[in-house]
Parts: structure tokens; sequence; C-alpha cells
């Protein structure tokens, strides 16, 4: 007996069918599980940590370990009532969580990746125009409309609705060749559903409605696209196929600079904390906390200070015990924390939050500093300050005498 096929649909909306019978509806009565099965199916194949999951779903809270342990109660307890086939739907590993992809299951966003795929690798134009249309077909809205503002759900969200307007321009190309305007029409009308502001999307079909000589149209849908602020070239219909091959030359040439721009900023197999200079730690914490304002994450700011075992140490003494302080910090910290040299004794930091398991990453790099023998008898310490609270007032300390004089 074959087993009964689970299709999962993460575009315009999110449901899950087995056998073409919606099932696990009670999921949207519980936020923090309906986001715990749509975070394991966008790393469908992978498994995700626990500590990748409590981060994702609950931020720095306290409670999140065990919160998450008793959502995964809930919903075995609601996957087994459902059907038995879905009782081991999310596969428990060592301190790991996964979808069970030896279920016979379809997500729609992987079908439309491998599908991508074979386009991209296709030489026939007949078969890879087939391609492109049956990913149109399948991208029915963006990611997760509902759990839209996830991070984990953004970055997925922007390449798979940038993949789907790709194939979207790469089949009018096909269609123009063959001089198939009625054609061109109908898919940009179908693009604009899916992102009304587009203006290139505008000129395709404006260009196309002429092509074939349906000019009231095509001047009617300029005036339209012109006055909604979609379009912001010259409305002149004969100057505006100009301008549409300058945009389609600029955004090649754009193409061609974000590939540059990704080369020279990916850092391949980066680990440890990223040293900069002092001026661009200033600027990546403006950055960071803009940032902060916005999305409420955890930032610390931390100055850690090397304390000499004597009065006046040599230079080339403390020179030394900072570099190998530099090295614990890089070592230490994690990729997304960031470190600079304030001063001769003195590193500044920018911590992204606590460790997923609730330790201080200072006390790991304090750790770590002492077992180095080559820390020369040279004591560490640092402070922590939250950037969204004031720092502590200092107070001043009054003398052995009692009340101060006047």
């Amino acid at each position: 007996m074959s087993q009964p096929k689970i299709q999962i649909t993460l575009l315009g909306k999110f449901e899950i069918t087995l056998d073409g019978r919606p099932v696990l509806a009670g999921m949207a009565q519980s936020r923090k599980i309906q986001l715990l099965v749509q975070y394991l199916l966008l790393q469908y194949g992978r498994p995700a940590t626990h500590g990748e999951l409590t981060t994702a779903l609950w931020g720095n809270a306290g409670d999140a370990d065990m919160s998450l342990r008793a959502v995964m109660h809930r919903f075995r307890i609601m996957a087994a009532k459902e059907d038995p086939i879905l009782e081991n739907c999310i596969l428990t590993g060592r301190g790991t969580y996964m979808w069970n992809t030896a279920l016979d299951c379809e997500v729609d966003i992987f079908t439309i990746r491998r599908l991508a795929e074979q386009a991209a690798a296709e030489p026939d134009a007949d078969i890879r125009a087939g391609l492109y249309r049956d990913i149109i077909a399948r991208y029915t809205g963006r990611l997760l409309p509902d759990s839209a503002g996830e991070p984990w759900v953004e970055r997925q969200r922007v390449w798979l609705h940038n993949l789907y307007k790709d194939t979207l321009f790469a089949l009018m190309e096909v269609y123009k060749e063959k001089e198939e305007y009625a054609k061109v029409v109908e898919l940009s009308s179908c693009g604009l559903k899916a992102d009304p502001y587009d203006e290139r999307l505008y000129v395709e079909q404006i260009l196309a409605l002429e092509s074939m000589g349906r000019t009231e149209e095509a001047e009617d849908l300029t005036r339209r696209a012109s006055e909604s602020g979609c379009l912001h070239g010259d409305s002149r219909n004969r100057n505006l196929n100009g301008s549409y091959k300058r945009m389609q030359q600029s955004e090649l040439a754009m193409e061609t600079d974000l590939e540059h721009i990704l080369r020279e900023v990916t850092e391949p197999g980066a680990d440890g904390a990223y040293l900069c200079a002092y001026e661009t730690f200033r600027s990546i914490c403006r950055v960071q906390l803009r940032m902060r304002a916005r999305y409420d994450f955890s930032l610390f700011l931390v100055t850690v200070s090397i304390v000499p075992p004597v009065t006046r140490p040599g230079a080339s003494r403390t020179a030394a015990v900072m570099r190998v302080l530099e090295n614990v910090l890089c070592r230490t910290l994690r990729s997304s924390d960031v470190v600079a040299r304030y001063s001769d004794t003195r590193f500044v930091l920018l911590l992204g939050g606590m460790a997923s398991d609730g330790s201080s990453p200072m006390e790991r790099v304090r750790a770590e500093f002492y077992r180095r023998p080559e820390h020369d008898g040279y004591l560490l310490t640092y402070r922590l300050h939250t950037p969204e609270n004031p720092p502590i007032p200092r107070f001043s300390h009054r003398s052995r005498g009692g009340k101060n004089k006047k």
C-alpha cells in the first residue's frame, strides 16, 4: 500500500493536505506551533538545532528551552490525532529537529527551485519555456504572508519573488521573439497582480499593446500607470521603447555589479569575530543600533582591557599580550560579533546577544585568555553595556573624614 501524499503550500498561504484533504488546521490556533512547523519546512532536508530554533522563535527569552519542548509536545499530540502518518512528521535527534523527508511529501517552493535549476540547464528553448510556464503557474503568491517580517522568512521570500520575476521576463523574451504579443500582455497582467508597482511590467505591456496595434489601450495604460506613480519615463509612447532599452541595459549592469560586490564582501569559510578598525566599528555600530531600534534584538557594547602585573610594563610586553587577546577574541566570539582596537590596552566589542545556552561569551573569552601561558600575568577586565539603557552614573567617593567640608 502506497503512502498518502502530503502536499505543502507555502506560497500565498500556508496549508498542508493529505491526499488532497486539509490537515493540521489547528496550527492556526497557536502562533508558535505554526512558526515551528514553517521554520522546519523552510529548512527541508536539514536538521535545525535546539538553539537555532529557540533563537529564531523566542529570541533571548529565558524560558525558550522549556517553551520549545512544550510546543513540540502539543504539536505531536495534534498530529497523532489528525492521522497516524503525521505522528512522526517531525524527527527529533540529539538536540536537533527536522521534517521527515522519508514521507511522500511535496513542498511548493522546493518544486519551484528544482524547476528553475532544470530550466537553467535546459538547452532546448521550447522545453525551457515550458519549465518557465510551470514555475509561473506554481507561484501563487509571496512566501508565508502570515509570517511576513520573520527574518528567516524574509530572506527566502525575496529570493523566491526575484526568481518569479526573472522567470516572467525570460518567458516574455521568448514570446517577443515569436511576436506573440498577446501572451506578453497576459504575462505582464499576471505579474502586476503579484507586484502592482513594477515599472518594467507596465512598460512590457504598453509596448506589447502597441505592437498589436492597440494604441488606445496602450495610451490609456500609460496614463493610468503615470498617474499612479508606477511609470516615470517619458509618457509619450514613441520614446518609451528607447527608455525601456536603457532600463534593460541598466538592469544587466546592476546584475554584474551585484555579482562583483558579492564576491568582494563574501568571506569564504568566515569563522570567529569580525576584526576591523575603530572607524569601521563606529559605522557598523550605527547601522546595528538603527536595526536594533526597528527589529528589537539584543545588542551589547563591551570594553575589554588588560591590566599589567607591574606598575610600568614595557610597551613591547603589553603589545605582545594585546596580540594574544586579539587572537582570543577573534577565535572565541561568534562570526556575528565585531572587534576593534580602541587603545594600547583596550578593545571594544559589539555582541549580538548571549549564547543560545545562556552563557556569557565574555566568560569564555576570560577563561581562554587565562588558559594561554602568553598572557604573561596580565589581568583581563571587561565592562558590558546595553545600548538601549543609559550608562550607570559614576558615584564620587567621600573622603574618610565623613561629610565633605565646605
